[in-house]
């Protein structure tokens, strides 16, 4: 901590000499405007029966029934921490930092003196990523839920949010098959992502936070498909050596099609990337 201040101070002697609204213009241009989509590692536990609310907008007086739903709770994957070296340096370029955080909406939390930002799940924006050995659990989750609570002869609607889901080149690989089965069944999914390499290990950040590390995607081409063509056409570059990998979701492509077209699915990618940890 103290060696990025002694840094500063020395590289830019004249820095703190600037006006006020200088300085806070220069912090504040060293923060980004966007952060990019992050991953966030499936457990189970986030399933849950629900009775809707009367003010509910699918809420149903006529049938009690109708009015249960099976949902996922997106809150319970927990927090991804947000890092950004500008809480290190001094005060002033700290209070920038905090002001920053909470006009993109991320939680603060102070740990050991310093702020900590942490931002939730978005299943508009992020993935949900399911490592290798839970690609099981991560399909059988919502029917493990309804025998225990013996809802299996008359099943609720599912309600689940999450649009974007990412599993690792090694699933692909072993399974050949859409790991995913059934979830287009309950899910919106408009994104699966396929991560090449070694399978992220996404830790805790280790500062007592009980926050997930950030890991941030680089992608290279794409299987993109919508209602105006058929079947899903691979769009950019790809990753070297993978020819295996391209080849086996090209074999893919027409089990996509069938799930979209059964599910009437408007658009649907299929993105090859790598994981980069922030």
């Amino acid at each position: 901590m103290v060696g990025t201040s002694m840094i500063t101070a020395t590289t830019f002697p004249r820095f703190m000499s600037l006006a006020i609204e200088l300085r806070s213009q220069i912090w504040r241009d060293a923060l980004p405007d966007n952060i990019e989509p992050a991953l966030y590692q499936f457990k189970r536990g986030c399933w849950h029966p629900v009775f809707l609310s009367e003010s509910d907008y699918q809420y149903r007086s006529w049938d009690e029934v109708e009015n249960l739903r099976l949902q996922f709770f997106e809150e319970m994957l927990g927090n991804v921490q947000i890092k950004t070296p500008l809480v290190s340096v001094n005060y002033e370029a700290r209070e920038i930092a905090v002001n920053w955080a909470h006009e993109m909406g991320f939680f603060v939390q102070e740990i050991g003196g310093y702020p900590i930002f942490s931002c939730p799940f978005d299943p508009e924006h992020d993935m949900l990523y399911i490592p290798p050995g839970q690609e099981i659990s991560a399909k059988t989750e919502p029917v493990d839920i309804l025998t225990e609570f013996e809802l299996t002869d008359t099943p609720p609607c599912y309600r689940i949010d999450v649009e974007n889901f990412a599993v690792a080149e090694s699933t692909i690989l072993k399974h050949n098959l859409p790991v995913l089965g059934n979830m287009f069944s309950y899910s919106p999914m408009q994104t699966l992502t396929i991560i090449i390499g070694s399978p992220p290990k996404i830790r805790s950040a280790g500062n007592d936070s009980k926050l997930q590390e950030r890991w941030e995607l680089r992608q290279e081409g794409e299987y993109d498909w919508s209602n105006t063509k058929e079947p899903l056409e691979f769009q950019g570059r790809k990753f070297p050596g993978k020819e295996n990998l391209y080849r086996i979701l090209g074999e893919l492509n027409e089990c996509f099609y069938q799930d979209i077209e059964i599910f009437d699915i408007p658009n649907f990618k299929v993105k090859v990337v790598s994981a980069i940890r922030k």
